[in-house]
């Protein structure tokens, strides 16, 4: 779980930002999968709004 990583990349001409997610092992993602989550590693746009110290929306 330790190997784990995910890389926020900033957009220099937008506010956009988007998450690189690392590979996830056979081990690490069947850990995941006992406790009901996923990892994928295609790269995403984080939605904006999102605070880097909860993960959640801003009201």
């Amino acid at each position: 779980m330790n190997a784990l990583q995910l890389s926020i990349l900033r957009h220099k001409g937008t506010p956009d930002r988007y998450g690189m997610p690392s590979h996830a092992t056979v081990d690490a993602r069947r850990i995941l999968t006992c406790v009901g989550l996923t990892w994928n590693e295609a790269p995403f746009k984080i939605p904006p709004g999102r605070t880097r110290k909860t993960g959640q929306t801003k009201a």
